[in-house]
């Protein structure tokens, strides 16, 4: 899903390894390249709400590219892996966002919305995906 962040702003959503849910990344932009001190396996503090809820306070870096454009780097965070259930609840809130607020000090990274139009499509395919085959195997 993009956002509304420029040239950083995409929201991944995909099946969870185990197929018992989502797993949410998110790639964001930091603007200050000279004052980015983040490393892949950071920990970073950020307030992620749908509306008025929150639900993700920390996540961890997965990587940086630091070559991207030479005015800015782009950082890839892990939102973690969530229970199908969190996919019911976007869906039900589709009229409204998913913001992302980044609270750490070690980066100025630009915050982010996400807009949830089209979100129960892309879960209803990523569940499909998980249906086993004739043999039982999930492919």
């Amino acid at each position: 899903m993009q956002g509304i962040s420029q040239y950083a702003d995409r929201l991944e959503i995909m099946r969870s390894d185990d197929c018992n849910g989502l797993r949410l990344r998110a790639w964001a932009k930091i603007g200050d390249k000279a004052g980015n001190s983040l490393e892949r396996g950071d920990t970073i503090e950020l307030d992620v709400r749908l509306g008025d809820v929150k639900f993700l306070d920390r996540t961890k870096v997965l990587g940086i590219a630091r070559d991207f454009d030479e005015d800015f780097d782009v950082i890839y965070l892990d939102f973690g892996d969530w229970h199908w259930e969190i996919a019911d609840l976007f869906s039900e809130n589709s009229d409204q966002s998913l913001t992302a607020t980044f609270l750490t000090e070690n980066a100025t990274i630009d915050d982010n919305i996400w807009p949830l139009d089209g979100f129960s499509d892309q879960v209803v395919r990523l569940r499909e995906e998980c249906a086993p085959d004739p043999q039982g195997v999930v492919v």
